[in-house]
């Protein structure tokens, strides 16, 4: 059922279950409000009859002349109301009730609401009685007029209602006609334009939602196109060096010594290809494969240990020193080896750019590790802080231009940062953002 009709349904429901409440209160209710308001009215009328009664002798003539000069006879007009006079032996002396009204009030007292009230005289002594009597079933009948008038009430309400609901349901379905409409229509391929709804709704939420997903999705097209574009450039390189050189070995054309160094270059690219090949199978794996992650407490100080001694030969052959300054003793729920392959990456980038020295150092701020690799090399190019850790992307320097991309990703999976920038005297410096324990 779609969701128009949905609301729509709800909404009839609804206004049934209301009506049929208030139906079924009123019915229980009406009537026992509305005698207990006779009952009222009945004994507000006979104390004023009592009261105008009180200086009138309790004789017939005298008593009719009373309440006809005051018209108390159309006392509760309204539920047709009679009165009833009686002396304090409770002999009737007036009543404007038919013999047959008399009749039926007497055997029928059920039928009947009544109120009676004393008549006193001005020493306080009851001198006689007042009675006001009304039918029950013209308590009846003005339930009925009330029902009537109630009935009109309602249908007017309940056409009033379905209007609203027509305009409710049709403000809430058409923007998500349109959202569904503007999403089918959705290609990864040409210009996208987002769907502005003027409602202030969930539903622009949505939209709103909709247009940056639709926005990141071709923004993944577009990195995969290039991340294929860059790959089959990368490794068309190494292939172009092998099957040179293969050709040029099969055909004659190398010969002699030529053909050891022939081999030697065909051994070196085939080394780079591989190479490449397994870094984009790892940063392909870190990217898509949540389970290669084990996590596990480990102390910053002794994971720098084991990455800097395996890379201090490396600097040494090159002349480069490696500092690591003291700092807190740092723990944090990591994967060691991810993190030393990350952390191994950009000392190795440092390694190509450093002149003479590469300097390690992190402090702590809340609850997160800051950890800096600086070298004193010629810096980074301006503009391209956030480029060096695209996939690829290779300095004049650089190695196969994956090895940024995979810290990246690697740090970003354990909830951290990491960018790089140049510093304010010589060279650049990457830093690391890491939650800790």
């Amino acid at each position: 059922m779609k969701i128009g009709r949905k609301i729509r349904w709800s909404y009839w429901i609804i206004l049934v279950i209301v009506f049929s409440v208030i139906a079924v209160s009123f019915q229980i209710f009406s009537e026992r409000y509305l005698l207990n308001q006779a009952r009222k009215d009945l004994r507000s009328d006979a104390s004023s009859v009592s009261e105008v009664l009180s200086n009138v002798p309790i004789k017939k003539e005298a008593v009719r002349l009373r309440v006809v000069e005051k018209r108390m006879e159309t006392a509760g007009q309204l539920l047709g109301s009679r009165i009833l006079v009686r002396d304090k032996q409770k002999q009737v002396i007036f009543t404007n009730l038919t013999e047959k009204e008399a009749a039926s009030f007497q055997q029928k007292q059920d039928q009947y609401v009544a109120e009676t009230l004393p008549i006193y005289n001005k020493k306080s002594v009851i001198k006689g009685y007042v009675t006001l009597i009304t039918k029950v079933e013209n308590i009846q009948a003005l339930k009925t007029i009330m029902r009537k008038t109630q009935m009109i009430g309602w249908v007017i309400a309940a056409i009033a209602a379905i209007l609203m609901g027509l305009y409710l349901e049709r403000s809430i379905t058409l923007p998500i006609q349109k959202l569904r409409s503007h999403m089918q229509q959705f290609q990864i391929k040409g210009t996208y334009r987002p769907l502005n709804l003027t409602s202030k709704d969930e539903i622009a939420d949505l939209a709103e939602s909709f247009s940056g997903l639709a926005e990141k999705i071709k923004q993944y097209d577009r990195q995969q196109k290039d991340f294929l574009q860059n790959a089959s450039h990368e490794l068309k390189t190494p292939l172009m060096g092998i099957q040179g050189n293969a050709e040029g070995i099969m055909d004659g054309v190398i010969e002699g010594e030529e053909v050891k160094q022939s081999l030697e270059t065909i051994i070196a690219e085939s080394q780079r290809l591989k190479k490449i090949v397994e870094e984009l199978s790892l940063l392909l794996m870190l990217e898509n494969v949540e389970e290669i992650y084990h996590f596990k407490e480990i102390r910053l100080v002794t994971l720098l240990e084991q990455v800097v001694t395996s890379l201090r030969p490396v600097g040494e052959n090159k002349g480069i020193h490696i500092f690591v300054k003291d700092g807190p003793d740092v723990k944090m729920m990591a994967d060691a080896d991810r993190i030393k392959q990350a952390l191994h990456n950009i000392l190795g980038n440092a390694l190509r750019y450093a002149e003479s020295e590469i300097t390690i150092s992190w402090s702590t701020k809340s609850r997160w590790l800051i950890l800096s690799v600086e070298d004193d090399g010629k810096g980074l190019v301006n503009g391209t802080e956030q480029e060096v850790f695209e996939r690829f992307y290779k300095g004049n320097n650089g190695g196969t231009g994956i090895g940024l991309a995979i810290s990246k990703v690697i740090i970003e999976a354990h909830g951290g940062t990491v960018s790089a920038q140049n510093t304010n005297t010589r060279g650049a410096v990457f830093i690391l953002s890491l939650p800790m324990i």
